[in-house]
């Protein structure tokens, strides 16, 4: 293996100094070797071996060109021949938000039958007697259409006790409560909906206990979590990162007391990984440009990123018809009326927010799940650029994996990013639920390889806990690339002549993700002058079945040259 153009620089400049009549280029202070480097570099694909100084790649190549790096105190790491790939990064997820569910919520699996819903409710109620609040979720987008209950506040009423209940659905859009957080939240049969909320409703118009789009009802009722929950819940986000070989991440809809929490963490010397924060108001208000830039002032740190804002245009195109589209959704006997869903912000608004913020210098996160609304959120870019020029920013469209192909080319044109979860690239529930909510055109989901050829940038994320148990990336890249449940609990594909090969899907989680984080000088791959943050796997992922991705195990997880996630702590040491 020749060494690579870069890393033969850095060695002559070694050499130089050592023979100069000057003071020596420092030692490496980590030597990995015996490794099959994936660098995801076109300048130099694979490397046997990599030398690391002050968290930084100062040489790529084999160990013979690389043992004159060698000191006395280098730490000298033999992988064995394993696969090392730069440290994974997920660009859409909200790390805090699931960690919470996992440590502190009611939780149930996502198939869960009404009576295993039941019987985790009751069990919470009993553990939680001091609580008046039972939080918790998911239920699948579908659960009332394949299960008959004529009544869902009063089916939580018959385990509930006095307890109020508020359960989200996997979109985590939508919201199920009993009759006594209704009545906490002030609604009645005669209460009309809040804008932009929707109360399913019983014959006699009292509300049925399906909330659609509920946010600020709900935020402005249901207590918040304590802020040393949250700390606790940062915490166990990141570790929940490391064993997955995750190195950063965005969390796409950061709250403040979210944002505190990272802080809090950074400031205590425990946060290693980068966080991007997509900040979102605490009351849902669509925009107040004073308090994101007080946010963004407030608390961003050396390893918190506050540049970025999330905006939400329409919701989700599962059962609740809740995401704007181009053409009406289906007919049945619970959605008799056709209807396109709506905009949560008018097009004119939008434009006004988006320009305020890209000339503010924040990046902004769409949400834009339908393809009227993804539309929409490109001709906002649009008239962002047109008014302020190219500032530079890559705007995000979140979730836009209905795109009609005329809007195709616009993302390239505009450099607009589109924000995808491959996670849900396959049958699953929540795909039963956008085809039966959609029609067959519900099929044709998430254009990836069109955008790619079309040269659009990209982004890939999780969007854990929503839909997914958890932010593992293996089970996203096997959906990408064989577009098949990695589970394989559902059968079929899902538009599999979507699917892109191993080494594209890589691309867009290391390099593609850190330009997402603006990281893109210092991650997404491995080369001379970028960080020493990597995952060593169990397999070589470009050479293993395509099917059995989602069983790739993180064997350690470095993050600038420092190991902080070992499956075996001592594999490796020399």
């Amino acid at each position: 293996m020749s060494i690579a153009p870069r890393a033969f620089a850095a060695f002559c400049v070694l050499l130089l100094c050592a023979c100069a009549d000057r003071a020596p280029v420092p030692p490496a202070q980590l030597l990995v070797f015996n490794a099959n480097i994936l660098t995801m570099d076109a300048a130099q694909p694979r490397a046997e071996a990599m030398a690391v100084r002050d968290g930084k790649v100062v040489a790529l190549g084999t160990r013979a060109e690389l043992e004159p790096l060698r000191g006395e105190s280098t730490e000298l790491r033999d992988m064995g021949g394993r696969t090392l790939i730069p440290g994974l990064i997920d660009a859409h997820a909200h790390p805090v938000w699931g960690a919470v569910k996992e440590l502190f919520a009611c939780q149930f699996a996502f198939e869960s039958t009404p009576e295993q819903v039941q019987a985790a409710i009751a069990g919470c109620v009993k553990a939680q007697p001091g609580e008046q609040w039972i939080r918790g979720g998911h239920w699948t987008s579908d659960f009332f259409r394949n299960n008959r209950i004529p009544s869902p506040r009063r089916f939580l009423d018959e385990v509930s006790g006095d307890k109020a209940v508020v359960l989200q659905d996997d979109s985590g859009h939508n919201n199920w409560v009993n009759t006594r957080a209704l009545e906490l939240l002030g609604m009645g049969k005669d209460t009309p909906d809040p804008e932009g909320v929707t109360f399913e409703r019983e014959a006699d118009g009292m509300p049925n206990g399906v909330i659609l789009e509920g946010f600020k009802v709900l935020d402005s009722v249901v207590p918040d979590y304590a802020d040393a929950q949250y700390l606790a819940a940062a915490r166990a986000a990141q570790d929940h990162a490391l064993r997955r070989g995750i190195v950063a991440f965005k969390d796409a809809s950061a709250s403040e007391v979210e944002a505190r929490a990272y802080q809090a963490l950074d400031r205590s010397g425990d946060l290693h990984i980068s966080v991007a924060l997509a900040l979102v108001l605490d009351d849902k208000a669509p925009f107040d440009l004073p308090t994101f830039t007080r946010l963004r002032d407030t608390y961003r740190s050396a390893h918190v990123d506050t540049r970025f804002v999330k905006l939400f245009l329409d919701g989700v195109p599962t059962a609740s018809r809740t995401a704007a589209m181009l053409q009406p959704y289906t007919v049945d006997d619970q959605h008799p009326e056709h209807t396109r869903g709506s905009l949560h912000v008018q097009p004119a608004d939008l434009d006004g927010y988006l320009t305020e913020l890209d000339r503010a210098g924040f990046t902004v996160k769409i949400h834009a799940a339908g393809d009227w609304s993804v539309r929409v959120a490109l001709d906002a870019i649009a008239a962002a650029r047109k008014a302020n020029g190219n500032s530079g920013l890559r705007h995000e469209i979140a979730h836009a994996g209905f795109v009609d192909p005329a809007d195709l080319p616009r993302f390239e044109a505009l450099s607009a990013v589109a924000d995808f979860s491959p996670y849900i690239f396959a049958p699953s529930p929540i795909i039963d639920s956008v085809v039966g909510a959609v029609g067959e055109r519900g099929r044709q989901y998430w254009p990836t390889r069109a955008l790619l050829e079309s040269s659009a940038p990209m982004l890939l994320g999780s969007d854990w806990p929503s839909a997914v148990p958890s932010m593992d990336p293996w089970a996203g890249l096997e959906a990408l690339v064989t577009r098949r449940d990695p589970t394989g609990k559902h059968p079929g594909e899902l538009w599999p002549e979507q699917a892109v090969d191993v080494m594209a899907a890589l691309g867009i989680f290391t390099g593609q993700n850190a330009a997402a984080l603006l990281l893109g000088s210092d991650l997404g791959g491995l080369s001379v002058g970028k960080r020493a943050s990597f995952a060593v796997l169990d397999r070589d992922v470009t050479t293993v079945d395509p099917a059995t991705l989602d069983a790739t195990r993180v064997l350690q997880t470095w993050v600038d040259g420092v190991l902080r996630f070992a499956d075996a702590p001592d594999s490796g040491a020399d």
